[in-house]
């Protein structure tokens, strides 16, 4: 069953006013003085600092276009889930669920073989091998053999291979209603998002509006979820992907298209995983 979203005009409200009725809900209280403790104290600035300065979205590809970076981008925010499975990825790569997304999406875009795999059509042919293979990890778990003792056989399965199933579940369907819809891209998609934004406000692109294309065309921007008996919006990715789109392209003069305003954006909250197996 689809998820009821907020209009257009109240996704940021929504997303504000869903999290502080959970919060109040849960008995959880924030206050102002706790939030300057937190920022003021050692713990926190000695943690954070290298976080803080670096976004990680200078990214070492050489682009044919600006269009071609935000494509990149745009994928890299789609697939901005996974935190979840950050304990058996370090296990396994030495990295954690953002260091190995851009890993994937460094390996796409290096290694399709003259077929351009982040577009509409490629995206559709990154299956779970494939999907596995280009990440680099083992998604494949040892069980005895049900009939031959101390023999032991390899088999698909566990938390890995439930990762690399979603991730290119996202891609997949993604790709196909990009190309039902005649986008040749996702980013092609977004930069009609952003000039629909821009016919809004004129100077800047409306977030609200882009944020509304965004959630309401792609399945995957829309984490959301019912606790209690009430909705509660994160759209993180979404939101993601429009500050992203105002860090790298917002100081270019002029900007190859409409960068939205993101100074009144709510946090970027991760629920773990941001997406649940269909």
């Amino acid at each position: 069953m689809a998820h009821p979203l907020p209009e257009p005009s109240t996704i940021l409200s929504a997303i504000r006013s869903s999290s502080r009725a959970l919060r109040e809900s849960a008995n959880i209280t924030i206050s102002q003085p706790a939030i300057e403790r937190l920022l003021k104290s050692p713990v926190f600035l000695t943690s954070f600092q290298r976080v803080s300065a670096q976004h990680g979205l200078a990214l070492p590809l050489k682009f044919s276009s600006p269009l071609d970076e935000l494509n990149v981008i745009s994928i890299l925010s789609l697939l901005n889930f996974g935190s979840g499975y950050r304990i058996p990825l370090h296990t396994e790569t030495g990295r954690g669920a953002w260091d190995n997304i851009r890993l994937l999406v460094f390996s796409i875009f290096i290694g399709g073989s003259g077929e351009d795999l982040l577009s509409a059509k490629g995206m559709q042919q990154l299956n779970e091998a494939k999907v596995a293979e280009l990440m680099r990890i083992n998604v494949y778990i040892e069980k005895p053999h049900t009939e031959i003792p101390g023999v032991t056989v390899g088999e698909l399965g566990g938390p890995l291979y439930e990762l690399v199933m979603l991730i290119s579940h996202v891609l997949v369907e993604t790709g196909q209603l990009l190309e039902e819809a005649g986008y040749p891209s996702l980013g092609a998609f977004v930069v009609e998002a952003l000039k629909e934004g821009a016919r809004v406000t004129k100077q800047t692109s409306d977030v609200q509006v882009v944020l509304d294309r965004l959630i309401r065309f792609i399945p995957a921007f829309q984490d959301c979820h019912i606790v209690n008996g009430h909705s509660v919006y994160l759209f993180k990715k979404a939101l993601f992907l429009v500050h992203a789109i105002t860090i790298r392209f917002g100081s270019l003069s002029p900007p190859p298209f409409p960068v939205p305003n993101t100074s009144q954006v709510p946090v970027f909250a991760d629920n773990m995983t941001s997406l649940q197996k269909r």
